[in-house]
């Protein structure tokens, strides 16, 4: 019936989209039929040859109609050349429309560029507002190194003073132990008579007396003395575990400071990944804009040929077979006519055995739309004009710009958080600094009160030496007690120089660390201004490749536009 109804059409009248589509239908519906039939003469008698005339009369049809649908092809193929002359027309009038585009296009960007260099004036100002503010942190630490530079040389100055004292007590030692000879031989001259040594001996019990009540008091001084300093040493305990802990904090502050590091490698990658994107595309746009039209049309034809050949010599095993080529060479025409990226399948995915009826309906159904898109004058995503492809750039470019502001405002949110760390790292500095103050304060109101007594020490036993003289004492007592005095007076000397060295290096380790905090400080803003030049230079970079790329995007579409281009379905 179909073949009749093809028949009748005469060779030289034109076929319409609508006829020409129910011939494609015909022609399909009769392979489906053929297919049915010969599966199910498959198990019916091979030697009945009825089934056989019918068969052969069924393929005469089938003949038929792909002469006359190839005739139908040719002759559309000749309506598709006017068309594609018209549209060489219209072309060259959008190509004008573009260029006034071009123009407007220019005219945005150099809004844009004088909004950048505003933009970049504002971050430079911001640039050396955080320089000033750098300096006059310099200057407050340099100013501080300065003060405790002071409080060292105080402190040695009180040393050599204490050494000077030692020195004089060792003198007035000697001074002391002449006076004692010389009133030992007063006392040989002196021993008259046994009453007045008497009352010598309860005279001198009376000051015995008082002096062991001095001595008492004195005892219970060097008792609250020493409570002191144990208290003292405590808080130098307290002291160093805190710096312990400021130790602790500044070690996590550094590993969050490595990893912000990783963060900002991270964000120069991405930056880089971007910029090879950008050439990609552009590079991309210029070489496949009209590469794919004529070989997939010349792939159809050839497809359609080779059908029409082997479907006349072949049974009907080599039939499923080439049905099954023909149906992976369409489907592969309408995945790079349509360019969807969503098709996934691939010429593995089907095999003769597993190929349905669906099959071939939903690509002939892809093959139609595509036909009917091309007969309304509707675009084919291949055939893209130059304004919508440069529509197309333009968008992909506005978003990476987009994209590459946002990462801005995220670097800048980082920056003002890492300034906020910097500040409560500075606090913490300054709370170090204020406590090693009030220590150095503590060791120095100690060092005096140590001095006081050593002073109020010497001359009670100056005047137990004296004391001494007057009794009945030999002189190797006398020397031996004086000897016990000054050792006990170089050990406390010896302890009071190992407490003063620990406070020193307690001082100097806090110094160390405060100047390790600075660096780091300074470090640390030197690496963010550098990342904000880098990013300022690799926006400028972008910007200036793409305007270079649009100019010559521009170049190629008028060089492009000069020579006119005829499209064939078939070579």
């Amino acid at each position: 019936m179909c073949a009749c109804r093809f028949e009748a059409t005469s060779p030289n009248s034109p076929v319409s989209p609508g006829e020409f589509e129910e011939y494609c239908n015909a022609y399909l519906n009769n392979m489906e039929r053929n297919e049915q039939q010969s599966q199910e003469q498959q198990g019916q008698v091979k030697n009945d040859a009825d089934d056989v005339y019918v068969q052969l009369q069924q393929k005469e049809q089938d003949l038929l109609l792909a002469a006359q649908l190839g005739k139908a092809l040719l002759e559309r193929n000749e309506e598709l050349q006017k068309k594609n002359e018209q549209l060489a027309e219209e072309y060259a009038q959008k190509l004008e429309e573009m260029q006034q585009q071009r123009h407007e296009l220019k005219f945005l960007m150099e809004i844009k560029e004088g909004q950048y260099e505003n933009a970049i004036k504002d971050l430079h100002q911001d640039v050396e507002y955080l320089r000033r503010e750098l300096e006059q942190r310099q200057q407050q630490s340099q100013s501080g190194d300065r003060e405790r530079a002071q409080v060292v040389d105080e402190l040695k100055q009180q040393n050599e003073r204490l050494t000077d004292q030692l020195r004089q007590a060792a003198k007035t030692e000697e001074q002391l132990q002449n006076q004692v000879q010389s009133f030992r031989d007063q006392l040989n001259s002196k021993r008259v008579s046994m009453h007045e040594h008497v009352q010598q001996l309860e005279m001198l019990k009376e000051e015995i007396a008082i002096l062991t009540e001095r001595k008492n008091e004195l005892d219970r001084r060097i008792a609250a003395v020493t409570k002191e300093r144990d208290e003292l040493l405590r808080t130098l305990e307290e002291s160093q575990d805190r710096i312990m802990m400021l130790e602790k904090q500044n070690r996590e502050q550094e590993h969050q400071l490595h990893l912000q590091e990783q963060g900002l490698g991270e964000l120069r990658e991405q930056n880089s990944q971007l910029q090879e994107q950008l050439e990609g595309l552009s590079l991309h746009v210029a070489s496949h804009r009209y590469d794919n039209q004529e070989s997939l049309f010349n792939e159809l034809g050839q497809s359609e040929n080779s059908l029409d050949m082997e479907l006349a010599a072949a049974g009907v095993d080599v039939l499923k077979e080439e049905l099954l080529l023909v149906y992976q060479e369409l489907r592969a025409m309408a995945r790079e006519i349509t360019r969807s990226r969503s098709e996934t399948l691939s010429p593995d995915d089907i095999t003769s055995q597993d190929m349905r009826k669906d099959h071939l309906q939903m690509v002939t159904q892809e093959i139609r739309s595509l036909i009917q898109a091309l007969s309304g004058k509707k675009e084919c995503p291949c055939l893209n004009s130059p304004d919508s492809v440069e529509e197309n750039d333009r968008q992909e470019l506005e978003e990476k710009i987009s994209m590459m502001r946002q990462e801005l405002t995220r670097t800048q949110r980082e920056l003002q958080k890492l300034n906020q760390q910097m500040i409560s790292k500075d606090e913490e500095l300054h709370q170090k600094t204020a406590e090693l103050t009030s220590l150095t304060s503590k060791i120095s109101i100690q060092e005096l009160e140590l001095q006081q007594l050593e002073m109020s020490k010497i001359q009670a036993e100056r005047d137990r030496l004296q004391d001494q003289a007057l009794t009945t004492v030999t002189r190797d007592e006398v020397i031996e007690g004086a000897r016990q005095d000054r050792n006990e007076a170089i050990s406390k000397r010896n302890s009071m120089e190992v407490e003063l060295a620990k406070a020193k290096l307690d001082y100097m380790t806090l110094h160390k660390q405060l100047m390790e905090a600075i660096q780091q400080k300074i470090e640390l803003s030197q690496q963010l201004e550098q990342w904000q030049l880098d990013m300022h230079d690799l926006i400028g970079t972008q910007m200036k490749r793409q305007i270079k790329d649009e100019t010559e995007k521009d170049e190629l579409k008028a060089e492009a536009s000069s020579p006119k281009r005829t499209f064939h379905i078939f070579p």
